[in-house]
């Protein structure tokens, strides 16, 4: 529990990382980081500008980032500080005030966090909390339960984790403030205290498939906390790892709780036009904008010799995507890699040839950052924009767009608002000179109404006006953690099925699609995620950096483990399955075009879909799910949206099917070998239903 602070904060100290920043995009090969607050922070910047000092904590390898041209969206006032292991917080807190007591420091690493407790700075883990600690309130970790609309509206309830089974019958742990307790218990919930510090601990989920004296021999010096189901909640010390308990047996043991106040909203909300709002959600793209600068778009119908093109790659270069990925041949002209493990030193060559990949297609494509285990990791991120239903003038676009290039800087906002009033008239000026509180919130409220944010508005393509975006994607990360005495950092984890086949899967949809540029309706956004091994924290940042952006997702398809057959029967699934049933209906449809277009195809058995709300490998289909929490299409479920994850055939078949075909090389280092036919069969249904449901 983080007990009422004994001393004044004069200082905000804050870490650069999924919390405080939207994003780190590297757009180009000359342009690197773009970065702007978060919601929270920008909100907290409002409240303690003039009241504190304002720091932010660089990685001593990231001082670029205080050259001016990469902090434009902050403060004038804040202050950089870097940050080296070596030499710890000791000598930071010095050169911030003389009593390092009076420093608050916010950061999603428990590392950082442990490490600015020992020189005596007070912590949190998110932005959010600052306000109430500030205020002198405690905060603490519970379980409520009860339903889900109360949940939703308790102020003071920063949820980690959420699971709806019933609108009344509904699971949150997260933090909350110690009035916020007894307000939930006012108001009926069933609540209780966790026994871990969020100040120093996160929580994290450990799946139990099999209790055998092996697994209870493996637990017994852990600190488990409680149990859910098959699951089992440990709370996290300074230097414990995410996978610290060698539990393989089925796919996706781990769950990390990450604070997330935008999990319990919901997906998309109408935007509150207020002073005090800092989440414009469903925001009318066009209006106050002059209507005779806005163009319907008619998009010429998909002739039907383009409805079904050969697949998108031959099974050879499948092979070669993951020959090369799995460290059969080389990566780059540094040679081979050994791991793609987000621990393991070869992972950040494994983002960049991503990128040189997804350029070489044609695309535009950037890394988004988030921080694991007290360094910076990076999702890879590409898209296909789709032209929308409305778009404003090309050439009226384009000056709109050079008015923003131009005048980076929020600050002051007459420098770019007066010319963009010339353009779009006074009534749009005057919808966001309301926010004038604030240059940044004005200026992110602006490229929302313009459709252009949270997109990279440098080089990147805009998609039109009403363009719903559908996620494709994988895990870039590899594990060999099954093997005895694995060592993440230094070991071999060649991830051929797991998931290279799933790299190889979302390029080769990515080149298919290109075919159909300005084609249509909504855009693609190409995935590749990092760290969903230890908890799907890469897949988690990103989710919920869509939700805090009010990007409407209709979908999400994730490839994870798509290249192991071992027999004629060719079968594969597709799981959508959630135990909160309005969220697996929604996916239901998703999955239900991915089997349509794989029938039409021919080329495999028909897809298994799960549709379940019971997270527990049975055979019945239609009731379980052993895939629910287990994937990263797990953190779009838990924002609200349809998602589901494709793999091979690898849980629990019915009595009357052949017996499952799962890989029994599967989180070792023997992981080195796909069927590239089977994966590139899988990848071209997807593919052909990624299409149907962009058009």
């Amino acid at each position: 529990m983080i007990k009422k602070r004994n001393k004044n904060v004069t200082c905000l100290l804050l870490s650069l990382d999924q919390n405080s920043v939207i994003n780190q995009e590297v757009i180009s090969e000359t342009q690197d980081e773009q970065i702007k607050p978060t919601v929270h922070l920008a909100e907290l910047f409002l409240k303690t500008n003039d009241k504190m000092r304002l720091g932010l904590l660089v990685n001593e390898e990231d001082k670029k980032i205080s050259d001016s041209g990469f902090l434009t969206y902050f403060p004038n006032t804040i202050e950089i500080y870097h940050y080296s292991k070596g030499e710890g917080f000791a000598g930071i807190s010095s050169e911030i005030v003389a009593d390092p007591g009076e420093v608050l420091f916010i950061s999603a690493s428990r590392a950082l966090r442990n490490d600015a407790s020992r020189a005596g700075m007070q912590v949190i883990p998110h932005p959010s909390l600052a306000e109430p600690v500030l205020n002198g309130k405690s905060i603490i970790f519970c379980e409520l339960r009860g339903p889900l609309e109360i949940l939703k509206n308790l102020k003071g309830l920063v949820p980690c984790y959420s699971q709806s089974k019933e609108e009344e019958d509904s699971l949150v742990l997260g933090i909350i403030t110690r009035e916020c307790f007894w307000k939930a218990a006012k108001l009926g919930l069933e609540i209780h205290q966790l026994p871990a510090d969020p100040a120093l601990q996160d929580l994290i989920f450990v799946r139990i498939d099999q209790w055998d004296q092996g697994t209870a021999e493996k637990f017994k010096d852990d600190k488990i906390i409680s149990y859910y189901d098959e699951m089992a909640l440990l709370a996290l010390d300074r230097d414990a790892p995410n996978d610290i308990l060698n539990i393989h047996g089925k796919h996706g043991h781990f769950w990390y709780l990450m604070p997330d106040t935008e999990m319990l909203s919901d997906s998309p909300v109408k935007y509150k036009d207020s002073r005090s709002s800092f989440v414009p959600r469903e925001v009318n793209l066009i209006q106050d904008i002059d209507r005779e600068i806005i163009e319907r778009i008619d998009l010429p119908e998909i002739r039907i010799p383009e409805l079904f093109p050969s697949c998108p790659m031959t099974s050879a270069e499948f092979d070669d995507i993951v020959d090369k990925y799995s460290g059969k041949v080389a990566l780059d002209s540094n040679g081979t890699i050994e791991s793609r493990e987000v621990r393991h030193p070869d992972n950040p060559r494994v983002v960049n040839a991503l990128l040189k990949d997804l350029r070489n297609l044609g695309y535009c494509a950037w890394k988004q950052s988030f921080t694991f285990g007290g360094q910076v990791c990076h999702n890879v991120i590409a898209e296909l924009p789709g032209q929308g239903i409305l778009r404003i003038d090309p050439d009226i676009l384009e000056e709109i767009m050079e008015i923003l290039r131009r005048f980076p800087d929020p600050r002051p906002y007459k420098k770019w608002l007066m010319p963009l009033e010339e353009l779009l008239g006074s009534e749009w000026a005057h919808s966001i000179k309301k926010h004038e509180e604030h240059p940044w919130n004005m200026r992110r409220i602006a490229e929302i109404k313009l459709g252009l944010y949270p997109r990279p508005i440098r080089l990147c393509p805009q998609a039109g006006i009403g363009a719903k975006v559908v996620v494709v994607g994988c895990h870039l990360d590899s594990t060999a953690a099954k093997d005895g005495g694995y060592n993440p950092a230094t070991d071999p984890a060649p991830g051929a099925d797991d998931d290279a086949s799933g790299i190889a899967g979302t390029l080769a949809v990515a080149k298919y699609l290109k075919n159909f540029q300005n084609k249509l309706t909504n855009t693609v956004r190409f995935c590749f995620f990092n760290a969903e091994e230890v908890g799907m924290v890469g897949s988690q940042a990103y989710a919920s950096f869509l939700k805090s952006n009010n990007v409407n997702v209709k979908g999400a398809i994730c490839m994870d483990m798509i290249g192991y057959n071992s027999d004629a029967n060719r079968i594969f699934e597709v799981h959508a399955g959630n135990t909160n049933s309005s969220i697996r209906n929604s996916s239901v449809p998703i999955a239900d075009q991915i089997a349509i277009s794989s029938d039409q195809l021919g080329q495999l058995a028909p897809a298994q879909i799960y549709k379940g709300t019971v997270a527990s490998s049975g055979a019945n289909r239609n009731i379980y799910d052993g895939a629910i929490g287990r994937s990263d299409h797990a953190s779009f479920h838990q924002q609200g949206y349809p998602a589901v994850v494709v793999s091979e055939d690898f849980f629990i078949n019915k009595p009357a099917e052949p017996s499952s075909d799962s890989n029994p090389n599967y989180h070792r280092d023997s992981d080195t070998n796909v069927n590239s036919s089977y994966g590139v069969d899988i990848a071209c249904s997807v593919a052909h239903a990624v299409k149907e449901l962009a058009k």
